[in-house]
């Protein structure tokens, strides 16, 4: 009898145990990275993971291809307000074009605030080609002013183009999405005061 108890008391300290080490580690795995939001529309969409960004700060600025076909080159240029944002660099994104493609134009101009991108498969004329939603490419950017920073894509210049050469099918309804990012200061601490402690 009392070896039951003995034995029912064991099992009970091994179940306590059990239910305190699982409520002592509730993490939960972290959330994983966003390239670009999924969607069903026929678009070329400027998005950034960045709503907001302080003046100093980095952020990108992804050019996201959405349910195209037979993409195998891409031609765009792109303004931005060089008063406010320096772009330090463009990627091209291997969702669309893997790293040994030919990228036959990478232009930034910090003066008037432009950067004209063009990049496509090693051979025209015997090209692979992507089809479905991914990134094209990556602007690198970084604040500099506060303000409103609006990139914009030139339509009149926007290429999207096939193996053979010619734009893709249902070039002419593409939609085209600019992006306007709000570029704020830092917000200040506790130690960072207007005037001198008296």
């Amino acid at each position: 009898m009392n070896m039951s108890r003995s034995i029912s008391f064991i099992v009970a300290i091994i179940l306590i145990a059990g239910g305190c080490t699982k409520k002592s580690n509730p993490l939960s795995p972290p959330a994983p990275t966003i390239e670009f939001p999924p969607d069903t529309k026929f678009s070329l969409t400027l998005y950034s993971p960045s709503s907001v960004v302080s003046v100093g700060q980095s952020f990108d600025v992804r050019v996201v291809l959405y349910n195209v076909s037979g993409v195998s080159g891409m031609a765009l240029d792109v303004s931005y307000p060089a008063a406010n944002v320096d772009v330090v660099g463009v990627t091209n994104g291997t969702d669309f074009f893997p790293q040994d493609s030919v990228v036959s134009l990478s232009k930034i101009d910090a003066d008037s605030g432009r950067v004209e991108f063009g990049i496509s498969y090693k051979n025209t004329s015997s090209a692979p080609s992507k089809s479905g939603s991914g990134i094209a490419c990556t602007f690198k950017c970084k604040a500099k002013a506060s303000g409103s920073a609006a990139f914009i894509i030139d339509q009149t210049t926007l290429q999207i183009n096939t193996p053979a050469g010619t734009l893709i099918n249902g070039f002419g309804a593409l939609l085209v999405e600019n992006l306007t990012i709000p570029i704020g200061y830092p917000a200040k601490s506790n130690y960072d005061l207007d005037s001198p402690v008296q």
